[in-house]
């Protein structure tokens, strides 16, 4: 029996959690030699896009990014361009209402020989 209400326990507990911190903490960025896919919402840090600007840096790809946050820190619009380091934009895109409901933006990008393209670059499902 009390196995059984630590149980219990632990299932509200972690149900909780998923409920306090939403489906966005569970978003994950792939960034890989074959396939780049990055959504960017009201929660990615100012630190995180800049992890996410290296990352494809070193997949040769060039991410220009001009942000704004409120004073909560939250990302409230970006605008951004995509190109290989040949030159070649693979797109730009933006979005100026991210603190609104389920907003976002998204880069997918994949490899194809020995380049990547845009599989969709802004605003994906």
């Amino acid at each position: 029996m009390k196995t059984f209400n630590t149980m219990k326990k632990f299932a509200f507990l972690f149900v909780l959690f998923l409920v306090l911190t939403g489906s966005s903490a569970f978003a994950q960025n792939i960034i890989t030699e074959s396939q780049v896919s990055v959504t960017i919402t009201k929660d990615t840090s100012r630190e995180q896009l800049w992890q996410i600007h290296q990352d494809l840096k070193v997949q040769g790809i060039d991410f220009n990014y001009t942000p704004r946050f409120d004073s909560q820190y939250k990302l409230m619009s970006i605008q951004y361009s995509v190109k290989r380091n040949d030159g070649e934009v693979l797109g730009t895109a933006g979005n100026n209402n991210l603190l609104a409901p389920n907003q976002r933006t998204k880069i997918t990008l994949n490899k194809q020989g020995n380049n990547f393209v845009a599989a969709c670059i802004g605003n994906c499902e």
